[in-house]
C-alpha cells in the first residue's frame, strides 16, 4: 500500500513537471511575435557568426578570429572564442531556417531543457517535491524567461553551466567510469560556449578539498583532474585549432581581461 502512494505521488509530481514545461512553452511561444531583433547588437553577431560557418564551415574560424582582433570596435561584442555556441547555432539555423526568431527558439528549447535536467537530478538526490519547487523558482525567474525568447547564448550557456554542476555532484555521488568522461566534455562543452565558466574551476576544487577534508568523503584524484586540467586541456586544444594560432588566442584573451575596464557600459552599469 504504501509502495503504491509513493509511485502515486511521484506520478504527481512528474505530472506538475510535465505541466510546467507546457506552460512556460506556450507563455513564451506566445510573446514570440511581439520581438525585436537590432542587427548591430549582441545578437546580430551571433547571427553573423553562425552565417558565415553555415557557408564556410569551421575552417572560417581563423578569419573570424583575425577580423574580431583587427577592430577595436568589435572588442565589446562577443568574441569567436564561443566556438560551441556559434557551430550549435550554425546547424540549428541550417536546419531550421536563417532567421533570428529561429535562433531565439535555441534559446527557449536550451532554457526548457535546462529545467528538464534540473528536475531529473534535483528529483534522483532530493526527491520529486524538491525538485519541482527547485524547477518552478528557475523556470519563472524573469531573467531565465526572458533569456529564453532572445536571439543570444545566455540561456543554451546557462543549460551547460547548469548541466556541469549537476554532472560534477553526479560524479561524485555515483561512482561510474564513464561519468568523469561525461562530466569533463559537458563542462568543455560550457566553456566553449561561454568563456567565463572557467570560473567554475577553482568552485569544483574548493569543493573537493570541503568533500574530502570537510566532509570526510571519498575524493579521487581523477576526480580532480576531470574538474580542471582535463577540461582546461581540451579547450585550449579547440581554441588553438579554430583560432589558428597562439597568438590569436592570446590577444583575445587580453580584451577580454581587459574589457571590464575599457568597456564604457560595463564601466557604467557593472555588467
Amino acid at each position: 500500500m504504501s509502495i503504491n502512494l509513493i509511485k502515486k505521488d511521484a506520478n504527481r509530481y512528474d505530472l506538475g513537471f510535465i505541466l510546467l514545461i507546457i506552460l512556460c512553452a506556450v507563455l513564451l511561444l506566445s510573446s514570440f511575435r511581439h520581438l525585436i531583433f537590432y542587427g548591430g547588437a549582441d545578437e546580430g553577431y551571433y547571427f553573423r557568426y553562425a552565417a558565415v560557418i553555415n557557408e564556410c564551415g569551421p575552417r572560417a574560424f581563423p578569419a573570424l578570429f583575425r577580423i574580431y582582433i583587427s577592430d577595436q570596435a568589435n572588442w565589446v561584442l562577443p568574441s569567436p572564442l564561443r566556438i560551441a555556441f556559434i557551430s550549435l547555432s550554425a546547424l540549428w539555423l541550417r536546419i531550421f531556417g536563417m532567421t533570428y526568431f529561429s535562433l531565439s527558439s535555441l534559446s527557449l528549447f536550451s532554457y526548457l531543457l535546462m529545467l528538464g535536467v534540473s528536475y531529473y537530478f534535483a528529483k534522483k538526490y532530493f526527491g520529486e517535491r524538491y525538485a519541482l519547487f527547485f524547477v518552478v523558482l528557475i523556470g519563472f525567474s524573469p531573467l531565465n524567461m526572458a533569456m529564453a525568447r532572445r536571439a543570444l547564448l545566455d540561456s543554451t550557456a546557462n543549460l551547460f553551466l547548469v548541466s556541469s554542476m549537476w554532472l560534477f555532484f553526479d560524479m561524485l555521488e555515483d561512482r561510474k567510469k564513464f561519468k568523469h568522461v561525461f562530466f569533463t566534455a559537458i563542462y568543455a562543452i560550457a566553456i566553449l560556449m561561454k568563456e567565463s565558466a572557467v570560473l567554475l574551476i577553482p568552485v569544483f576544487i574548493s569543493y573537493l578539498f570541503i568533500r574530502k577534508y570537510g566532509l570526510k568523503k571519498d575524493v579521487m584524484r581523477n576526480d580532480f583532474l576531470s574538474a580542471s586540467i582535463y577540461p582546461a586541456a581540451i579547450t585550449a586544444a579547440i581554441y588553438l585549432i579554430a583560432s589558428g594560432s597562439v597568438s590569436n588566442v592570446l590577444k583575445i584573451a587580453r580584451i577580454i581581461i581587459s574589457s571590464p575596464a575599457t568597456n564604457q557600459y560595463a564601466v557604467l552599469y557593472c555588467s
